[in-house]
């Protein structure tokens, strides 16, 4: 049986979450705080460094850190949901 080297495996597509990529966006891990349901991809969270992050429109500081959540969380839990942001 051979093998094709030259064969495409899979390929790595634009989103259309982030507009540009400058400057070049971090992949993040947050905190996000419980009860605010299902947060959608894109939802704007913040809060500050360290603690647990809230969607933009339920959140008390909107001059803390400021994420986009990549993919989508459900907070319906008792406590803090890991999310990866950018």
């Amino acid at each position: 049986m051979n093998k094709r080297l030259d064969e495409n495996l899979g390929a790595v597509g634009y989103d259309g979450l982030i507009v540009s990529n400058t400057p070049v966006a971090d992949v993040v891990t947050v905190k996000l705080a419980a009860s605010n349901g299902v947060l959608a991809r894109g939802t704007v969270i913040t809060g500050a460094p360290g603690g647990n992050l809230a969607p933009l429109a339920a959140a008390a500081e909107a001059d803390k850190a400021t994420y986009i959540l990549a993919d989508p969380a459900d907070t319906g839990t008792s406590g803090a949901v890991v999310a990866t942001a950018y």
